[in-house]
């Protein structure tokens, strides 16, 4: 398989973007065009900004941040593009923290036929968010991810689709790039039926590859999903999609105490239930395998859970918390901090608290305070963490 570049990806996601925003003005004649800019500015007491597991370093973060999305919708087609960049200014030790995250965003669909439909989306980032769960460290990458999606009606009740999502990873981090700069694909065909007009049942087939640009990578693997889903407005109040599968993996190459084959079972799941008395619940998760530079591969199993509250017309309150387990499929032997030495599967549990109290000024401006917890156990401690985070932030839409 050819690794497309980013340069190459980008100068796509631009082609589509002025392509799809042409034809989607020439077409709008229902939802008309919306330009949709909005200006934020916040800041966060940070009381371990470098994850470490112990003698924490604090920071107060400054966050400003400005956006900028347009939508068109016509008949049978929708075109929404963005960009926001989001400076990062630190109060301690500013040349290996500041940093200027920036998104920019492409997502059109068109309706070509009754039940038929073709969907394109483009995401690309600059950021220096951790490459990982299992990497703690600021990582300064860039990273393109792009999805297709389409369906094919083959009778009154029957469709059959295509998807397809190739992520780009760039790290500008020297020591980084030659260990996890690659491409990852996936692509598949599901066989389905639709119960009514706003749910989708099905099966499904994906095909996985992983391609690192390092000529001497012992970590390129290609592997399988096979499951079934339904996605939609699955009852009356829950809407979201729900997948349940077998996931495997196959290095091409074989190396003495690594794991090359792998087979277990996973799900990815996102669901939103919209209840009485505004109350509202987004549930996500998943179980899946991420690239690892302690191992080749480690399995996430985890979800999340956001409960929301609107109290009246101004204030709205936010509960939210998140669980997962990373675990690692081949020995390591590594020094505890008493100085014995551990040889074993490493296994992390993440966990995350938070709640949010949000007030609308006015229609277009919202004021949030925040508080999130974060804490990492591992049976390796010098992976462990906690990190507590204090935020105030003001974002208004012009």
């Amino acid at each position: 398989m050819t690794t497309m570049t980013l340069r190459h990806s980008s100068l796509v996601t631009v082609l589509c973007l002025l392509t799809g925003a042409a034809l989607a003005a020439a077409g709008a004649n229902e939802g008309g065009l919306q330009i949709r800019p909005k200006i934020g500015i916040g800041v966060t007491n940070d009381s371990n900004i470098f994850l470490a597991p112990k003698n924490a370093t604090s920071a107060w973060i400054a966050e400003p941040s400005a956006a900028l999305g347009i939508g068109i919708k016509g008949k049978k087609a929708s075109l929404n593009v963005g960009y926001e960049i989001a400076p990062q200014i630190y109060s301690v030790y500013q040349k290996v923290n500041n940093a200027v995250q920036q998104t920019a965003a492409l997502s059109t669909q068109v309706e070509y036929m009754p039940e038929g439909l073709i969907g394109l989306d483009d995401q690309f980032r600059i950021t220096a968010d951790p490459a990982s769960s299992e990497l703690t460290a600021r990582s300064l990458r860039n990273q393109n991810d792009a999805a297709l999606l389409f369906d094919l009606p083959v009778g009154p009740k029957l469709y059959a689709g295509l998807r397809v999502i190739d992520t780009i990873h760039h790290y500008r981090v020297a020591s980084l790039a030659p260990l996890l700069d690659r491409n990852e694909l996936l692509a598949g065909i599901r066989l389905g039926l639709r119960p009514s007009a706003k749910t989708k049942v099905f099966g499904f087939f994906k095909s996985s590859n992983v391609n690192f640009k390092s000529a001497s990578s012992f970590n390129d693997s290609t592997g399988s999903l096979i499951g079934a889903g339904v996605e939609g407005e699955i009852t009356s109040r829950i809407t979201g999609l729900v997948e349940a599968n077998t996931v495997s993996r196959k290095y091409s190459q074989t190396l003495t105490g690594e794991t090359s084959e792998y087979t277990t079972g996973g799900f990815t799941a996102s669901l939103k239930w919209d209840g009485p008395s505004s109350i509202s619940v987004s549930l996500a998760g998943g179980r899946s395998f991420v690239e690892s530079v302690f191992n080749r591969y480690y399995m996430q199993t985890g979800g999340s859970l956001a409960v929301t509250k609107e109290l009246n017309k101004r204030f709205s309150v936010q509960v939210l918390g998140a669980y997962g387990v990373d675990q690692y499929p081949d020995a390591r032997a590594a020094f505890l901090a008493d100085g014995t030495l551990l040889d074993a599967r490493r296994r992390d549990t993440n966990m995350t608290v938070g709640l949010n109290l949000s007030y609308h000024l006015i229609e277009k401006q919202t004021f949030k305070l925040g508080y999130l917890m974060r804490t990492r156990s591992s049976n390796f401690d010098t992976y462990k963490y906690t990190d507590n985070q204090l935020s105030l932030s003001a974002d208004y839409i012009l």
